[in-house]
Formats: structure tokens, C-alpha cells, sequence
């Protein structure tokens, strides 16, 4: 089925317009690291609902009847009347229900989704199942079109059309109770959304859907057809860099995409134990265009992957472990001075992840929670590049010895803040120590003064 590039939607509403009651839905697999960064991305994206978008006609006398269909595709009867329910439910009811534009309405699209799986397929004879795949293959692909269901060209909401990208990647062959068997049409499908949006053909809220599915999908690669598992790395390695993903918002939006991308090679490559696909993810734990988070959390993946021989992670993550305690350290000693001065007046205006005024207790509180995830990821991040650390074991040991007394201080309860922020303060020195020194960039060349300026062509005369 072909999928043509479509137009972009008109700019997002204000903030203040937003229709809050459909924030996008994380994967149920995503960890706390993985959790923040989506809050942030998708804050990002500003997925937000143009004007005068479309809702397919629904008949709501039919929602009444979802305890009879459960039951019937479980047990299916051959009785036209039982059948002729199936039918109307989901095709005049069920998913019309999740293109509705109206902001209350919308809330529920993600739980629609989910209930999809779980109350209906699942449960469902492999029969039922093949015929209600269809059905949501049917739906979601021409709500990513832009069609209604009478296939002529139709703007629904952008969370609709995320939500049927997300819908996607939940469908399989089949619904085992452990584990996944991806649909492949709906796997060729979600590479193809990947693959317009990097090219800038669909909004990057399309390939942030996209890349969540694929990301998903590559956790149980080996059940795909050898040519979509060949499509999905493909798709999930152009996300990776840079260029892929500049038509995203800002910064943090194509940091995120490029780190949901990433995440899904590491799946693919422990299924395949593929080194091209390891070497790509080592790379990426040194790109400096990345987020400190999302290179960790890529370094972190490695974890019992095929790694290539010394000289590769370990200096790489003790370059990134001494970043990150930096950061810490720095966040700390601002904490502490913040302490000392106590002033609600200028305690009201932190901007801080790391701290908060408590007006309930007139105390800045330190924020533990994202701090201790943080730590346990680069703890992780440590331990992979662990067997192929050669000289540099010794410093590898020592970052992992400050990192864990760090977090066992986050995460006590017998600690106090300023307790932490010490031990973070000290963790900073003993990571500056165990990276590797720092190498003398070469001096940048003067530029000439028509540095950038084309040549003359005649054809612009």
C-alpha cells in the first residue's frame, strides 16, 4: 500500500489553547530515564490540534454493546445478528470513537488503544483476531493518509494521527500472552512514515510515533520477515543522525527522537548480535550533539552486546561519566549556596530540576528521584563498557565505586540533602580523574572573506 507524503498542519495553537486531556502515551517498557525524556519531547513536538479538524461519524448507542463483543470474540457464534455486531461495533463505533477531535473525547484515544489489545485481541480465537487486525490495519493506515472512510481526503487531529501510528505497532500476526509477533504490513508501513519523516515530508510528531513503534518492534526482530528486519534497521539507523531529524522542533525534540532511534538498535542488534549495528551505537555514546542522558542511555544499552575490542566504549564513557558528574557537581554546589542564603525571595525563582522550595516546610528540598535514575543509568552505562576496559579497568573500577556510593547516598532515607550533594562533589573529582586526558583540538583556520559565498554561475545572470 503506498503512502504519499502529505501536507503539513497549520501551526500549533497557543500553550493556553491546547487540549491538555490527551497527553501522548509512553510505552508500557519505557524505564524512568526513558520516561522524562519523553515528557520533554513531546512537550516539544507541541502537538496540538489545528481548527476544523474531522471526526468520523460515530454511532454512540453501540458502546453499550462492548461486553457482548468481548465475550463473542472469545467465543464467536455463527448467528448473522452476533456477527453483524461484531461488525458495526468496531466499524461505526470503536474506531470512529478514536478520531474524535472534541478535547474530551480525545483523552480517551490512548485508553481505546490499549483496550484494543488487551480486552479484544488477545482474548480473541485466531480467526477473530485476523479479522480485527485487518480492521485496525485498515483504519490506522488510512488515518495516517489523511482519508475518511469513504477514501476521500480528510484532516483528522494530530493526536488521532499519532495514536493510529502508535496503533501500528501494536498490531501482530498473532497475540501470544508473552513477548510479540509483529504485523509485517504494519512494520512496512511504520518504516515508510519513518522514512518520509526524515526526509521532511511528515511532521516529526509522525516519526516520533514512528520511531516508538519501530523501537518496540525491534525487541522481537527475529519474528519479522528477513526484508523488514532489514527496512527496520535501516530506518531506526537514518533516525540516528542528525540531519534525519532537523525538521523537529528544537533541540531537545531531536535529541529524543535520535535516542528512541538508538534504543531500537540496541534491541536489534541483540537479536542479531550484528557489530555494524554495535560500532553505530559506540559512535553515538561520543556525539556531543546528543543530550549527556541520551548518550548514557545508549551506553547503557550496550550491556551484553558483542563490544569490539579496547579502545573503544571505555574511554568514551569515562569521558561522558566525568561530563555528567561536572553537571552534578555544579547543580549541587548551587543547591548548597542556595542553602546558606535561604531568602524566599530568591528561592522563588529556581529553575532547577534538581531542587525545590517546599512551601510547605519553607525548605529546599533536593529532588532525589531524577538524580538516583540518572546514576543508576550511568552505574549501567560503566558496567558495559566493563569487559573490554583493557588499561583503563583500574579507572573503570574507580567511576564505578563513586557512582555507586553517589546513588546509595540519593537513594537512603537516613541521608540528608547536604549529605548528598557532598558525596556528589566528590564523585565529580574522582570521575575527573579516572577520564582519559583531554586531546589538543587543532586550531581552526581563518576563513577567507568569501568564505560560504558561491561560485559565479551564469545561469543566475
Amino acid at each position: 500500500m503506498a503512502l504519499r507524503a502529505m501536507p503539513q498542519h497549520p501551526a500549533p495553537l497557543p500553550a493556553a489553547r491546547r487540549p491538555v486531556a490527551c497527553v501522548l502515551p509512553m510505552r508500557r517498557d519505557a524505564g524512568l530515564v526513558w520516561l522524562a525524556a519523553v515528557a520533554v519531547a513531546m512537550a516539544a513536538l507541541a502537538i496540538a490540534t489545528p481548527p476544523a479538524c474531522g471526526s468520523d461519524a460515530i454511532d454512540a448507542k453501540l458502546s453499550r454493546r462492548g461486553s457482548i463483543v468481548k465475550r463473542w470474540v472469545a467465543r464467536p457464534t455463527s448467528s448473522q445478528s452476533e456477527v453483524k455486531l461484531f461488525n458495526d461495533y468496531f466499524d461505526r463505533y470503536y474506531f470512529p470513537a478514536m478520531t474524535q477531535a472534541d478535547p474530551i473525547e480525545m483523552g480517551k484515544i490512548a485508553s481505546l488503544r490499549a483496550n484494543l489489545t488487551r480486552q479484544y485481541l488477545k482474548p480473541a480465537t485466531p480467526d477473530v483476531q485476523q479479522q480485527l487486525t485487518k480492521k485496525a490495519f485498515d483504519f490506522a493506515s488510512r488515518v495516517i493518509r489523511s482519508r475518511g472512510p469513504d477514501g476521500q481526503p480528510k484532516r483528522y487531529a494530530r493526536e488521532v494521527k499519532y495514536n493510529a501510528v502508535l496503533l501500528l505497532g501494536d498490531l501482530g500476526k498473532s497475540y501470544p500472552r508473552d513477548g510479540a509477533d509483529p504485523l509485517p504490513e504494519a512494520n512496512s508501513f511504520l518504516c515508510r512514515v519513518a522514512e518520509l519523516a526524515a526526509s521532511k515530508r511528515l511532521a516529526s510528531y509522525m516519526q516520533a510515533g514512528a520511531l516508538v513503534s519501530l523501537a518496540q518492534q525491534a525487541e522481537h526482530l527475529d519474528k519479522l520477515p528477513s526484508a523488514n528486519q532489514l527496512k527496520t534497521v535501516n530506518a531506526l539507523r537514518v533516525a540516528t543522525t542528525q540531519e534525519a531529524v532537523s525538521g523537529a522542533a528544537d533541540k531537545a525534540t531531536r535529541d529524543w527522537l535520535r535516542g528512541r532511534a538508538a534504543s531500537g538498535l540496541a534491541a536489534a542488534a541483540k537479536k542479531t548480535g550484528s557489530k555494524e549495528l554495535v560500532a553505530a551505537l559506540i559512535k553515538l555514546v561520543s556525539d556531543d550533539s546528543l543530550t549527556l542522558d541520551t548518550r548514557v542511555q545508549i551506553a547503557a544499552s550496550l550491556q551484553g552486546l558483542p563490544l569490539p575490542g579496547e579502545g573503544g566504549l571505555a574511554p568514551a564513557v569515562l569521558d561522558l561519566a566525568a561530563e555528567i558528574a561536572k553537571a552534578e557537581a555544579e547543580e549541587a554546589r548551587d543547591f548548597e549556596d542556595k542553602q546558606i542564603e535561604g531568602t524566599r525571595a530568591s528561592l522563588d525563582l529556581i529553575d532547577s530540576q534538581r531542587y525545590r522550595y517546599d512551601t510547605v516546610s519553607s525548605r529546599l528540598l533536593l529532588i532525589r528521584e531524577g538524580l538516583a535514575a540518572r546514576l543508576a543509568t550511568l552505574r549501567d552505562a560503566l558496567a558495559a563498557a566493563g569487559p573490554v576496559a583493557g588499561e583503563m579497568a583500574n579507572d573503570l573500577r574507580a567511576a564505578e565505586v563513586a557512582v555507586d556510593a553517589a546513588l546509595r547516598q540519593a537513594v537512603s532515607e537516613d541521608t540528608i540533602d547536604l549529605d548528598v550533594t557532598a558525596e556528589i562533589k566528590r564523585m565529580a573529582a574522582a570521575l575527573t580523574r579516572a577520564a582519559p586526558p583531554e586531546e589538543p583540538k587543532p586550531a581552526a583556520e581563518a576563513e577567507p572573506d568569501d568564505a560560504g559565498v558561491p561560485a559565479a554561475d551564469a545561469d543566475l545572470f
